[in-house]
């Protein structure tokens, strides 16, 4: 679950700070700072929810990381934004060592193209009423589940099957600077042909098949392999405070929110 920290957010706020202060008389959109904690971000979630969010939720939190090079035209304002996606390895990836890295918020590793096995542009949320809850007394062999939202999404799905016209491959290139349309980069014009695709359609899935795939970039605004929320995989504790737009008198130091170093700095507050 990707999510930014406050950290990201004040740091986005800092560069629109600063592009303001640059172009005082540049005609781009620069949105006013409210007052309240949320400021404003499109970005929603409370301390009494995190409080509550099951711990196995809470342990697939990741960090809301830039993707480098940037696929928007600006960094300055947050995005409403909401996805979901499966990644399509064909090789042994590398663990990051990020306790032993020198740097706090290090460049995602390794730079290399990242593949989708699909990826789902949506208007849904987590929320009971996108995903469903179970229908109320419902048979115990039953698997109906109501929903109280009404969503759309668009679903790029790659296509492996060894036809030449339509196979596809949707990726992520870090070599690619934000969307591909119009621009003639879409499509990789290498491709196996003849005998040779034959051939290795005979065989396991491997680099030098995926080489012959005509591939779709994605400009996706996000780094696919995120640090992790709780970087100890023997700790529930969080290195990091995820983003929250408000934090209630007496909600900022109990259930989950003592994982965070928000909520350990609260309870020790309240000690003295």
């Amino acid at each position: 679950i990707v999510w930014p920290t406050f950290d990201y957010l004040d740091s986005m706020r800092e560069r629109r700070r600063e592009l303001k202060d640059k172009n005082p008389n540049k005609a781009v959109v620069i949105k006013r700072e409210k007052s309240s904690l949320r400021g404003d971000c499109h970005v929603f979630l409370s301390s009494l929810a995190f409080s509550k969010l099951d711990r196995s939720c809470i342990s697939r939190m990741v960090l809301f990381q830039s993707s480098r090079p940037p696929q928007l035209p600006f960094e300055t304002a947050s995005i409403h934004f909401k996805s979901i996606c499966r990644l399509l390895s064909f090789e042994k990836w590398e663990k990051i060592d990020y306790e032993n890295a020198a740097n706090t918020t290090p460049e995602p590793q390794p730079h290399k193209p990242e593949y989708l096995s699909w990826f789902m542009l949506t208007s849904a949320c987590l929320s009971r009423g996108a995903q469903g809850q179970p229908t109320p007394n419902r048979g115990f062999e039953s698997d109906s589940i109501s929903y109280s939202n009404f969503e759309l999404g668009v679903l790029f799905c790659s296509r492996l099957l060894g036809d030449q016209n339509h196979d596809r491959l949707y990726t992520f290139d870090p070599q690619l600077d934000g969307c591909q349309c119009g621009k003639g980069k879409r499509w990789y014009k290498d491709r196996l042909r003849g005998d040779i695709l034959r051939k290795e359609m005979q065989q396991q899935l491997t680099p030098s098949f995926v080489e012959s795939v005509r591939k779709v970039h994605l400009p996706i605004p996000y780094h696919l392999r995120p640090r992790p929320y709780q970087e100890d995989p023997d700790s529930d504790l969080m290195s990091f405070t995820p983003y929250l737009h408000e934090v209630p008198d007496g909600t900022g130091h109990v259930g989950n929110m003592k994982l965070t170093p928000l909520g350990q700095r609260l309870a020790e507050d309240t000690l003295m």
